[in-house]
This record gives structure tokens, sequence and C-alpha cells, in this order.
């Protein structure tokens, strides 16, 4: 109990006994609960927005962190605690973070990134639905939605489609109506979608392939329905979707081949089922809209003598090293909405990877994937 309330409990008592004496009639729990309510909290900072004309623009980032459940590892040691230590010294500069891969199975690092991020400011998160066994899921689906602007509903779908071990996890999307301003809200959707196994079996490896692209669906389908409610909102999708943007292109002998590569036939589907949603307001795919061509968010190299080296080893799969993926997205759909005469935009070419890069530790990066970061602004209408 806190000081504040002991306070209140003991002069509402105090005037308990007085209304007793003079016969008055007193609903004293009442009165507590709203002086306990009312009562000013130092530990509760207060998020102005940007309708007050504190923040004109808002930054996002979008990060598989790569925090699997325990026991879980690809090499020799996975450094999950470590690195979720290092990644909250440099949260502050965002606004609204969207984590995959933060597992809160059989751990408490979920909790633990809640917990330390309100500290930083992000006083509103919102988490994934927990797994359920009569489901026949046994993981939890490790999405975690941070913001330092109010969460005024969230809501989960879970993915029917799924293959191998993300069959036992509850692979899904999150979403967040995040409010901005007074008058206005931006829908938020985060996800981590089924992955590829067994890239050498062509069997297993297209039922994978087969699964997430029925999860695409499945995702479109929701997005439609929870932006629906509020059709003038603009629309953020950002996560891990384990859809490669270009046709595989392993150990390449240069950054050329990457820029010029074709899209994949898994990317189109994409697109063109997130492009169902709204026919009159496309879907931007902001990162290669910033860079004109997909950058690679897994499996990064480097060239030495025009051999393929890969930038990351610790955290990696040694069967993904090179293999020059992008597969981890920031997608916008614009709105038309406004507030005190302005309007939410994408600032030009702001979206970008983010390495997240560190030295002196036992790992070089912290996740094996990078992040995506971009600014949304406040303009005036002109």
């Amino acid at each position: 109990m806190d000081f504040k309330l002991l306070i209140l409990l003991f002069f509402s008592a105090l005037a308990y006994f007085v209304d007793l004496s003079l016969g008055l009639s007193s609903n004293v729990l009442t009165a507590i609960f709203i002086a306990y309510r009312l009562w000013p909290n130092k530990n509760v900072q207060h998020i102005r927005v940007a309708g007050e004309g504190i923040k004109d623009e808002i930054r996002l980032l979008t990060y598989n962190i790569f925090l699997r459940p325990p026991f879980i590892k690809n090499n020799a040691d996975d450094y999950k605690n470590e690195r979720l230590e290092d990644f909250l010294k440099v949260i502050d500069k965002f606004d609204i973070i969207a984590l995959q891969e933060i597992f809160s199975l059989g751990n408490i690092r979920q909790r633990r990134c809640i917990q330390v991020a309100k500290q930083k400011g992000f006083i509103y998160h919102s988490r994934s639905l927990d797994y359920s066994f009569m489901s026949g899921k046994f993981i939890d689906g490790g999405l975690l939605i941070l913001s330092k602007f109010p969460i005024i509903e969230t809501d989960w779908y879970v993915f029917k489609a799924g293959r191998q071990i993300d069959g036992w996890c509850a692979k899904q999307v999150l979403h967040s109506r995040i409010q901005i301003d007074k008058k206005c809200s931006i829908e938020v959707f985060t996800t981590h979608m089924q992955a590829s196994y067994l890239k050498d079996d062509p069997t297993v490896y297209e039922r994978s392939t087969e699964a997430r692209m029925a999860q695409v669906v499945e995702l479109a389908g929701f997005i439609a329905q929870k932006s629906s409610k509020f059709p003038n909102n603009p629309v953020v999708l950002m996560g891990d979707t384990n859809v490669e943007a270009t046709i595989p292109c392993r150990k390449p002998s240069s950054i050329k081949i990457i820029k010029e590569a074709n899209e994949s036939r898994e990317y189109k589907h994409l697109i063109d089922s997130l492009n169902s949603i709204d026919k009159e307001q496309p879907i931007r795919d902001l990162l290669h809209e910033s860079h004109e061509f997909h950058p690679i968010t897994y499996g990064d190299f480097y060239l030495d003598d025009e051999s393929s080296n890969p930038k990351e080893v610790t955290l990696t799969h040694p069967d993904d090293h090179c293999c020059s993926m992008c597969i981890d997205y920031m997608m916008f759909k614009d709105s038309h909405w406004n507030s005190i005469n302005k309007v939410l935009q994408v600032k030009p070419k702001s979206t970008k990877v983010e390495p997240f890069y560190i030295k002196e530790r036992p790992f070089t990066q912290l996740s094996d994937h990078y992040g995506i970061s971009t600014v949304l602004q406040l303009c005036d209408i002109k």
C-alpha cells in the first residue's frame, strides 16, 4: 500500500466518525476511490501529443529482436539477456516500436522490456495473444508494441495456416489503434509469419511457402477488418513476414546483383493482397521507396577479394550466412484525415535500415536481423 493511500484512509476514517457524530450519511469508499484517482502521481509521465504542439515528428521502428525461448540457439550462445539490455539503452529516440521474436515462454525478458521501456516514456504497450494448450499452440506469438502515445484499442488474429515448428507457435498479427492527436489515430499492425525450413528438401520448403502465402491472405483480411472501422486513419504494417522481396540470390558477388534482382512471386502476392484492402490508397513499401531497391535485412555480407563473407556469425544460423534476404518490412497506407489543419505524411527518404551494430561485446549486432525505422510528420495542409 502506498503512502498517499494511507493518508487518504486516515482522513476518510476521521471524516466517517465526524459524520456519525453529526448524524450525516457518508460514502467513504467512493470518496477514497475518487480522491485516489485524482491525486497527482509523480511516477506517471504525461505524454503530450502532436496536437498539443509538442511532437510534429513520430519515429517508428520495427525489429525482429531474436529473443527466442530458453535453450533454443543457433550457435554456442545467443546472449539473449545481454542483447536485450543493450537494446533498451538505444530506444529513447523512437516513439512507436514494434518487436518480433520477444517470446515470453519460460522467461521474463518481455516483462523486463515493458518495465524498462515504461521508465523511458513508453507508457503504453500491447502484446500478442498468449498461447492456449487447448488450441494446440505451445509457444506465444512473441509480438510487442511499445508506444509513447495512448493505445486506445488492441486486437489479435492467430493465423490458421502453419507448418513445422511454426505450427506449434501462435503466429499472428497484432493490431493497436494509437492516438497521435486529440482527433487523430493510426492503425498499427505488426506480424511475424511462417519461416522456411529445410530448404534442401523441396517438398518441405514448398509447404512452408504455401502456409506463408495463406497467412498473407489472412493478414490482409484482418487489416481490412480492423481498418474499416476508421477508414480514414493511416495504416502502418511493420514486421518480419519471412517473404523474400527478391528472387533468392545466395552469396552474391556484388551489391549490384542485389540492387538489380527481380522481385519474387511471393512479394508480388504480398503487395497485391495488401492493395486489395483499399483500391484508392495503394500500400507503400517504405524501405523500397526510400532506396529504390530492396536492402538486405537478414544475412548481410561483405566482399573480400570478390568472395562473399557473412557480416554476422555469432547469432545467425550457418546455413543462412550471406543469404542476402529482405524479409522485414515497413508498409504504409496514406490517409486523408486532418487535425488542426495538418495531415500525417511519411518524411521523404526517412526510411532506413537500422543495423544496431555494437562493439566490445561477444556479438557484433543486437539481433540476427536488421531493424527498419521511419519518420512520420504532421504537416500543414497546403
